[in-house]
């Protein structure tokens, strides 16, 4: 089997950039504030990119793959893009998925990858299409639904010519899920399994420790440097179990962990949400007692056994879960994963900071 490996970052691009026309740096308007610049909202992303080639530019720049009629190429996809999730195709063509963040998985066939930032897939793809152009594809996947923010609505484009195509006919566009295609989305991330290797348990069997943690957005009181900050109503800021990280300002976290400097972090985050209600019912979001938020000072891999479905334990996939270093959970859903804390040290995962002694295992 022939194969070559192109590497496609796909995303919005990082500031500054280069204009198609002049080649001069760009700077761009779609990296989001922290939550400490004010409590105004995020700007809307203005553009999304394939390897460099944007929506917005010129067809002279789009990205072109050329490929050889019956050979097997390596798509090594990565979404780079600062917010949005994202459906990417091909016309004409299905992939194979074989990794997920640089873990094996069981060859798992798609004609549509779903992926977040940060994540990664690899994916094979067969040449085996009628010799022509074909455009490769991403646009958002957005779970809110047209109720939540505004978002980037463009969708980006790549060129796959195969080498022995005559003619200038347009290339073919292959058909979108709608922005808001949560089966989809949830098919995909569902649906694919490792690769078990023999002689090594995947998942962990005995939990040490249990955690519910829940994110969210909450209201934080304005810190002195928020100038633009509503004094009243406080500005948003992200939140597990209610609970927002902040920075330590003296000194770097592995540097008081590792001298035992007390008051950069704390070891005293709930395993559980301030209140319990409908988590999954996007109505039910405005119970006082979780406001305000709680202010506190990625290496971990993550066996992720079941994903918004029946919580019973005896359903959780124990034997061949994919392993991933970024999981998607969307608005209104849920996700169970397994880890196991074999690096010690201190380190941020999940926004939250894992403290980490020896080698515990852990369900979330």
């Amino acid at each position: 089997m022939s194969q070559t490996r192109p590497f496609l970052p796909v995303g919005t691009p990082t500031s500054p950039t280069r204009s198609p026309s002049t080649g001069s740096p760009v700077t761009r308007t779609n990296v989001p504030r922290s939550v400490s610049d004010d409590s105004l909202p995020l700007p809307v992303d203005d553009d999304t990119c394939i390897s460099d080639s944007c929506a917005a530019w010129s067809h002279a720049d789009t990205y072109r793959l050329k490929v050889v009629a019956g050979k097997t190429y390596m798509l090594r996809i990565i979404n780079s893009a600062l917010n949005n999730q994202l459906f990417f195709k091909v016309a004409g063509h299905n992939f194979t998925v074989v990794a997920v963040d640089a873990s094996y998985t069981k060859p798992y066939k798609t004609d549509v990858v779903v992926i977040t930032p940060g994540q990664t897939v690899d994916a094979l793809m067969v040449a085996d299409a009628a010799p022509g152009r074909y455009y490769m594809a991403a646009r958002p996947y957005i779970s809110t639904g047209p109720q939540g923010p505004p978002f980037d609505t463009t969708t980006t484009t790549g060129i796959v010519k195969y080498k022995s195509a005559h003619g200038s006919s347009p290339p073919a566009m292959p058909t979108m899920p709608p922005f808001n295609d949560t089966a989809t989305a949830h098919r995909f991330f569902t649906e694919i399994t490792g690769l078990l290797k023999p002689g090594r348990p995947t998942v962990p069997l005995v939990v040490d420790e249990q955690m519910f943690v829940t994110f969210g957005l909450g209201l934080a009181p304005c810190e002195p440097s928020q100038v633009r900050c509503n004094r009243t109503a406080g500005s948003f800021a992200g939140s597990m179990n209610n609970v927002s990280f902040r920075f330590p300002t003296t000194t770097s976290l592995l540097e008081a962990q590792y001298k035992g400097v007390s008051g950069v972090y704390t070891a005293d985050f709930p395993n559980n949400p301030a209140a319990l209600f409908d988590f999954t019912n996007v109505t039910v979001n405005t119970d006082p007692s979780l406001q305000p938020l709680r202010s506190t000072v990625k290496g971990t891999k993550l066996k992720k056994v079941q994903y918004n479905a029946t919580a019973a334990a005896s359903s959780y996939n124990l034997v061949d879960p994919q392993v991933r270093n970024t999981v998607a959970v969307p608005v209104g859903g849920w996700a169970i994963i397994r880890f196991v804390a074999n690096n010690p040290g201190a380190s941020l995962s999940f926004r939250r900071l894992l403290h980490r002694r020896g080698s515990r295992n852990y369900m979330v």
